[in-house]
């Protein structure tokens, strides 16, 4: 099983940018876990972080497919939340994310907006999941709802993470051949959002073409 022990390069600003070197995604989780990973395609792991107010790294026993969801060091831009409660997970549910992960969220701590960013590779598709569980028991009245753009483009419209339940948005995005880039996602509360939004984990890959 392939490790990824390599260390992430973290830029803290009001954009959080996101940099690791690029590792193979361990094998039994592609072929369990990922459905985007075909006969013809593999992934290579760019970034797979664990926000909140973790102690550590995450990984085996808690993490079945010995993934490691590294620690992230909350910038002063974020705040951390965490659950009392255990977080459940879908029968079937396409990512398996640890309870311990999901466990820890960061929101904005003085804003109605999260964003982070990755700086891409020419003509290289990339997969981006983000994973998700709403922490409180919202009433009739209240919500927690945003919007999702990639370089300020509306991605996805309205999404409301489940209560206590592993939730998820995947994403795929591809820069030009020869252009370089960096994207930027930005999680925006909507106008009738009772809170700002939350995000548990991020997962960023590279599509590796087998043929």
């Amino acid at each position: 099983m392939a490790g990824d022990s390599c260390k992430p390069v973290h830029k803290m600003r009001a954009l959080i940018f996101l940099g690791f070197l690029a590792i193979a995604l361990e094998v039994n989780a592609q072929q369990d876990v990922y459905k985007d990973v075909s006969q013809t395609n593999s992934l290579v792991l760019y970034a797979r972080v664990n926000t909140g107010a973790a102690a550590r790294d995450i990984r085996y026993p808690d993490d079945a497919y010995d993934r490691i969801w590294r620690l992230f060091i909350t910038p002063t831009v974020w705040s951390d939340i965490n659950s009392s409660q255990p977080i459940q997970t879908s029968p079937g549910d396409a990512f398996q994310v640890p309870a311990a992960v999901m466990d820890t969220a960061v929101t904005p701590a003085n804003d109605t907006s999260l964003a982070f960013s990755f700086g891409a590779d020419t003509g290289v598709v990339y997969y981006v999941y983000m994973h998700f569980a709403e922490f409180n028991a919202l009433s009739q009245t209240e919500n927690r709802k945003f919007d999702v753009f990639v370089n300020d483009a509306l991605e996805v419209s309205g999404f409301k993470p489940e209560y206590l339940l592993s939730t998820h948005i995947g994403l795929s995005v591809t820069s030009a051949v020869g252009a370089e880039l960096t994207y930027n996602f930005t999680l925006t509360s909507t106008s009738d959002s009772s809170f700002p939004p939350i995000i548990n984990a991020i997962e960023i890959y590279s599509v590796l073409p087998l043929q």
